[in-house]
C-alpha cells in the first residue's frame, strides 16, 4: 500500500513517521464505513486528548460479522472446545450473525438501548462472543468480567461501570469442576441496586436459583427475530469498558471508543479485545475452557497465557495462525 515499504521494518518505521497516512489508509481499506471519516487523528500528548477518525460512522458488529457472512457465510468463525473431553462446536459466520441479531433483539425488547451498560459474566463460549457483538450492534457499552471472579469483585465492576444489565450462564465448567456462576451473580446483584435485569444462558442445564430480575436468554432468543439493523455509531462513541485489575485491587474501568484505531490497538491479554480484533480481520477464533488441551497445542498455535512474549512460540519462533483464547 505504501511506496518504498518492502519489509516489516520499513512498515514499522513508516507507521511511526507517517502515523496519519498509515492508520488512515488501513482504516479506509480494511473497514466498512457507513460515513467516511474526515480527519484521521487529533491527538495531544500534553493535554491527554486523543480522538481518531472524527466524523466517521460505522458499527463494529457489522465489520466483525456481517461483511464476512455476506462473502463466505459457511466459513467457520468460531471453534469452541468444551471442558468435556471430545466435545466441540463450530459456528459459521452466517450462524454467528443470526445468533448476534437474535441476542441484540432480546436486549432491545427488554429496554436496553444505545449507551446503556451491560456486564458479561460468562465462560468462554460462542454465546459470550455473540453477547459482546450484540451490545456493539445496538450501541450498548459492554464490560467483560472474568467468570472466575468472586461476587465481591463482580459487584465492584458493576458499580464502577454503572451497569444495569448482566448476562451470565447457569453454571460454568472448568477442569471438570462445576462453577456456580448464577449464584455468584445473585450474590453480586444484591449489592448493586442499579441492576434491572439478568439474562441467563444455558451451559449445563442444571436448575439454578431464580429471582424476579431473571430472563431465560435461550427461551427469549427462540422467538426473537434473526435480523437486527445495526446502530450507526460515531467513531468516538463508547464500545466497551476495560477494567485494569488485579485479583485484589480493582481499578476504575477504561472506556474504549468504537473507532477503528481502538480496534487496531491490540491488547492481547484482554479476551474481548482479542476476539473482536480477529473477527474484524476474518481470522478464525479458537475458544476453549478445557485445561486438558493446553499441552496438545500444535507448534503454530501459541498459548499466550503460558508464554512470556505474546504471540510468539518460544520453541519454533513461529507466530500463531489463529487466535487461541482461554477463559482467563
Amino acid at each position: 500500500h505504501f511506496k518504498g515499504v518492502n519489509t516489516y521494518e520499513d512498515l514499522y518505521h513508516f507507521s511511526i513517521n507517517n502515523s496519519d497516512k498509515f492508520w488512515g489508509e488501513l482504516a479506509k481499506s480494511r473497514l466498512d464505513w457507513i460515513k467516511p471519516f474526515g480527519k484521521v487523528s487529533d491527538c495531544d500528548m500534553h493535554t491527554a486528548k486523543f480522538r481518531w477518525f472524527e466524523g466517521g460512522k460505522l458499527n463494529v458488529s457489522v465489520n466483525c460479522v456481517d461483511r464476512h457472512a455476506a462473502v463466505h457465510p459457511d466459513r467457520v468463525a468460531l471453534i469452541w472446545e468444551k471442558d468435556e473431553l471430545g466435545t466441540s462446536e463450530k459456528v459459521t459466520y452466517s450462524q454467528l450473525l443470526i445468533m448476534v441479531c437474535k441476542l441484540a433483539n432480546c436486549l432491545k425488547e427488554r429496554g436496553i438501548a444505545r449507551g446503556d451498560r451491560v456486564a458479561i459474566y460468562m465462560p468462554v463460549s460462542p454465546i459470550a462472543v455473540a453477547a459482546m457483538l450484540a451490545c456493539a450492534r445496538i450501541g450498548a457499552v459492554h464490560s467483560v468480567v472474568f467468570a472466575g471472579f468472586s461476587a465481591e469483585a463482580l459487584a465492584q465492576r458493576i458499580q464502577d461501570g454503572m451497569v444495569e444489565t448482566v448476562i451470565t450462564t447457569d453454571q460454568g465448567v472448568r477442569g471438570g469442576k462445576v462453577i456456580e456462576l448464577k449464584q455468584t451473580v445473585d450474590n453480586a446483584v444484591e449489592k448493586c441496586p442499579s441492576v434491572k435485569r439478568v439474562f441467563i444462558a444455558k451451559r449445563t442445564g442444571e436448575k439454578v436459583s431464580r429471582t424476579d430480575k431473571d430472563i431465560d436468554l435461550d427461551l427469549a432468543m427462540e422467538s426473537a427475530s434473526s435480523t437486527c439493523p445495526a446502530e450507526v455509531m460515531d467513531s468516538e462513541d463508547l464500545l466497551f469498558m476495560l477494567s485494569s485489575t488485579t485479583f485484589t485491587q480493582p481499578k476504575r474501568p477504561t472506556l474504549k471508543a468504537t473507532d477503528s484505531k481502538t480496534s487496531f490497538d491490540i491488547q492481547l491479554n484482554e479476551t474481548n479485545n482479542e476476539v473482536l480484533l480477529n473477527l474484524l480481520w476474518d481470522t478464525q477464533v479458537y475458544l476453549h475452557d478445557n485445561k486438558h488441551l493446553i499441552d496438545k497445542i500444535p507448534n503454530n498455535q501459541y498459548n499466550r497465557h503460558n508464554g512470556k512474549d505474546y504471540g510468539q512460540n518460544k520453541k519454533t519462533n513461529e507466530l500463531p495462525s489463529y487466535t487461541y483464547t482461554l477463559g482467563n
